[in-house]
């Protein structure tokens, strides 16, 4: 390793002290090493300082490594213990220390620090590696989730008025149609488009239009239920779903949006209204509503027809 590595050695054997230092200087191993000497002292420098390992024994004055491992997580430690403390290892290792090192008579259990120094900081670089591929990952599949919804947003609304657009309309319209079959339940739809909206572009100006598409769009918004769907079926066309609803409130509701437009925005609509027949298919239901409309416009347009 180029840089150098900043170690505490939390021990309070002085000869245990001396013979680690000695043995840096001997091999020129590229450490700065502080010495801690209890508990408390470990703590206050790992207050100050930054470091990049512990080497930690077990038997201190004021307690032992085991209580030191949980407050000093994020810095690798390699646990010191006497032999036959087995049992002390392995407590050491399941609460956090990264490998442990068993003193000998002789102290030459120090021979073999720099080798597993440069193990276990090795394996904390990796697991950081992966933390940090990890949390990549995270970040990028919520990104990619929030671009998915925005694209599945996008795919089943109109973007001129915000409404659903005629795809989201017919996976509700087919939902719909299911459920009203299993409960016999009732279900009606409105299918209305402004009359004469080609002569209004063209006096007006095509902006003028998509600003009178957006304003329609929010009046019907605000006219029906919030259980009821508005959508934008296509050019001047507009579709609504009026689920648990009747033939009988369809007209009633048709009848309110159709005054609400001419009263508000100085144009007028068509509106076609039906309810659903029993195992009638989809296609039918919306061609029914699509002929009432017609009617409407070919019986003089600002008007309500039922199918």
């Amino acid at each position: 390793m180029g840089e150098r590595i900043r170690i505490l050695h939390i021990e309070d054997d002085e000869v245990v002290q001396m013979a680690v230092k000695r043995k840096v200087k001997v091999d020129g191993l590229p450490y700065d090493i502080d010495v801690a000497p209890t508990l408390a002292a470990a703590l206050e420098l790992f207050g100050k300082k930054r470091y990049d390992i512990a080497v930690l024994d077990y038997m201190l004055p004021d307690g032992t490594g085991l209580d030191l491992l949980p407050k000093i997580k994020g810095v690798p430690a390699i646990f010191v213990t006497g032999s036959g403390d087995a049992t002390v290892a392995v407590k050491a290792l399941k609460g956090g220390a990264y490998d442990y090192l068993i003193k000998d008579a002789g102290n030459e259990y120090i021979e073999l620090l720099p080798a597993t120094i440069e193990k276990v900081l090795r394996t904390f670089s990796l697991e950081q590696e992966h933390i940090k591929d990890e949390e990549q990952i995270r970040i990028l599949n919520k990104e990619l989730s929030k671009m998915y919804e925005e694209a599945r947003e996008c795919s089943l609304h109109d973007p001129l008025t915000g409404l659903a657009n005629r795809r989201l309309m017919e996976i509700n319209l087919k939902r719909d149609i299911e459920r009203t079959k299993r409960t016999d339940g009732r279900l009606s739809v409105l299918m209305l488009d402004i009359d004469y909206f080609k002569k209004y572009n063209d006096t007006h100006g095509h902006p003028a239009g998509d600003r009178l598409l957006a304003a329609i769009a929010k009046v019907l918004t605000e006219e029906v239920r919030g259980a009821d769907l508005v959508a934008r079926y296509g050019g001047e066309e507009f579709f609504v779903l009026l689920p648990d609803t009747n033939l009988d409130g369809a007209l009633n509701t048709a009848e309110r949006v159709r005054k609400a437009v001419s009263g508000s925005l100085g144009v007028t609509i068509s509106i076609g209204a039906v309810s659903y027949r029993k195992e009638e298919k989809m296609e039918e239901f919306i061609n029914r509503a699509d002929a009432a409309l017609y009617r409407a416009k070919e019986g003089g347009r600002n008007r309500v027809e039922e199918g």
